[in-house]
């Protein structure tokens, strides 16, 4: 699974061979046709699942830790871009590249890169609640936290350089600043009284 998942990552899904794999990881064709009887695409979706996992419980582990939402963008962006340029700006969002050439048409595929944004986008909306946003928001807040931070990686990589997931990352705390605020319940006016 490691080794499909960086080989995908790094070359994509369509310019990565089964006999690649079994040469990185050690293990031969019939190997991977025993655990993957549907061949490549059903070790894609495995690999989507795989990697998203690892994400989500990143995630988790950062909105446990951190005292609220703005920290844990700000701790996961730290980590994003020491990788990124531990990588030399070669690897950014671990499921983007095979989505981007799969989806939707491979239906495995999408259906477990559906799942792995799901567990994201949950790790964050329950995060947000918990600082006090509206559950009705918090969602669509946490889905632009997803969306604007895989957009900052591409935009990363691009560059080669980390400033594209810093400057978003700024964006994203002041739209969470707000979005607390406005969850706020207001002082009632002597007028109201």
């Amino acid at each position: 699974m490691r080794a499909a998942a960086e080989l995908f990552h790094r070359q994509g899904f369509s310019g990565t061979g089964l006999t690649e794999i079994g040469l990185r990881s050690g293990a031969n064709k019939g190997s991977l046709y025993h655990f993957f009887p549907n061949g490549k695409t059903e070790l894609g979706a495995a690999v989507v699942t795989y990697s998203g996992k690892l994400v989500e419980t990143t995630l988790t582990d950062l909105a446990e830790q951190a005292s609220d939402t703005s920290e844990v963008i700000s701790r996961y962006v730290k980590m994003l871009s020491t990788w990124l340029r531990d990588s030399r700006f070669r690897r950014g969002n671990p499921i983007t590249t095979m989505l981007l050439e799969e989806a939707p048409g491979d239906r495995a595929i999408t259906a477990a890169g559906l799942e792995a944004y799901d567990a994201w986008i949950s790790v964050f909306t329950s995060r947000l609640i918990k600082d006090g946003v509206a559950a009705s928001r918090a969602r669509r807040v946490a889905r632009l936290i997803i969306a604007g931070l895989d957009g900052a990686l591409v935009q990363a990589r691009v560059q080669e350089c980390a400033d594209p997931l810093f400057e978003v990352a700024e964006e994203l705390q002041k739209i969470v600043t707000s979005a607390r605020s406005e969850s706020k319940p207001r002082p009632r006016t002597r007028a109201e009284r």
